[in-house]
């Protein structure tokens, strides 16, 4: 996958991924409230990864892999 598709989905699934699951577990955070935070740690990852990315390409790969690794670990 060349790397700036992987960075335009990763920048989406950064933005996207925290806002849906914030609606979906709204009704639940009390039960287990650190649940939350996993989903905006995938986010901050995966922009994060994207963000190294577009400042140098070759540096900037390990974060995104790290990014997609959590996201998919």
């Amino acid at each position: 996958m060349p790397i700036l598709i992987s960075r335009n989905i990763a920048v989406f699934l950064g933005i996207v991924t925290p806002l849906l699951e914030t609606i979906r577990r709204w009704s639940t955070w009390t039960e287990d409230p650190l649940s939350f935070f996993d989903d905006y740690l995938l986010g901050g990852l995966l922009l994060y990864g994207a963000w190294r990315v577009s400042k140098d390409a070759l540096d900037g790969q390990r974060y995104l892999v790290l990014g997609w690794a959590f996201a998919f670990g």
